[in-house]
């Protein structure tokens, strides 16, 4: 004989199974109430995502301007024979930079897409620096240079490089600092 304890168990989950039917699922207005709330979500978090997308963005093309303008230095001190660094814009306007005319390959500005970023002077109209063979700026260049790097091509994230000195101090900054206006 089996212990009543068991065949109370067995009872009470024979009784709790249902046989499925066409009523089960969401209602319309769960599910049209989960939809609403996602929506909202979205509209909260979505502007906030796209700020975090641009700022991380022009972080890694001001990263490839910094590399470039040390490499430059860098290579002009270690072959004792100035080296340029060059900001190339294609003709999409997908900025490059280059050291003595050769592509860095770095991932800062691979995938971009027309628009995404843009890079801009101050002195304008400046895309090239040359170290000189001592690690010194060219004297005919006039100093301080900034290098304004902004996402969107006119947008509000703005990364900045400035080399401040003829001796080739470089700096970064971000948004309303020094000269990245």
């Amino acid at each position: 004989m089996k212990p009543l304890f068991t065949n109370y168990f067995l009872y009470q989950y024979s009784q709790g199974r249902r046989r499925s039917s066409s009523t089960d699922g969401f209602s319309l207005t769960e599910v049209i109430a989960v939809i609403m709330l996602l929506v909202v979500l979205f509209a909260i978090i979505g502007p906030g995502f796209v700020t975090f997308i641009n700022s991380r963005r022009a972080n890694a093309v001001r990263d490839e301007v910094l590399q470039g303008l040390r490499s430059a230095q860098e290579k002009a001190i270690r072959d004792r024979t100035p080296s340029t660094m060059q900001i190339v814009i294609s003709p999409n306007g997908i900025p490059t930079v280059q050291v003595d005319q050769g592509d860095l390959g770095n991932s800062g500005s691979n995938g971009l897409q027309p628009g995404m970023v843009g890079i801009t002077s101050n002195p304008p109209g400046v895309n090239q620096v040359q170290f000189m063979p001592d690690g010194t700026v060219n004297p005919n260049i006039n100093l301080p240079l900034t290098f304004i790097v902004s996402s969107p091509a006119d947008g509000e994230a703005k990364r900045c490089v400035a080399i401040d000195s003829i001796l080739g101090a470089i700096n970064t900054y971000g948004t309303g600092e020094r000269d990245c206006i």
